[in-house]
């Protein structure tokens, strides 16, 4: 039969080895949450768009592309799906991220509503 004397060293080192699995919990999180991007407000966010949009309709075709190019990495079409890849500059450095474009985009182009 088992005494808690031969369960004690046990327990003890499940618990150490709780306690170390916690901090690296925390740790995991910490470093989680500095990887975050704030986002601005809606407004902030539409007021940009404007200024984007006023920039590369004014802008000749050539500035347009070039600068369109310095953040898009890639644009992926595979029948009815387009895959762009992009490079958005932030705060903490460069974020990639690959999306879908929305299967209603009939046609790119310098068009925006």
């Amino acid at each position: 039969m088992l005494t808690q004397d031969d369960l004690a060293p046990r327990i003890h080192e499940l618990r150490e080895s709780e306690k170390a699995l916690q901090v690296t919990k925390w740790e995991l999180e910490a470093s989680a949450s500095h990887r975050k991007v704030q986002l601005s407000d809606e407004q902030s966010v539409r007021e940009a768009l404007e200024d984007l949009k006023e920039m590369l309709n004014d802008s000749p075709l050539c500035e347009t592309r070039a600068f369109i190019r310095s953040f898009v990495k890639e644009v992926r079409v595979t029948g009815e799906e387009v895959v762009l890849t992009y490079t958005m500059p932030t705060a903490q450095g460069l974020l990639e991220e690959a999306i879908s474009v929305l299967p209603t985009v009939n046609y790119g182009g310098r068009y925006w509503t």
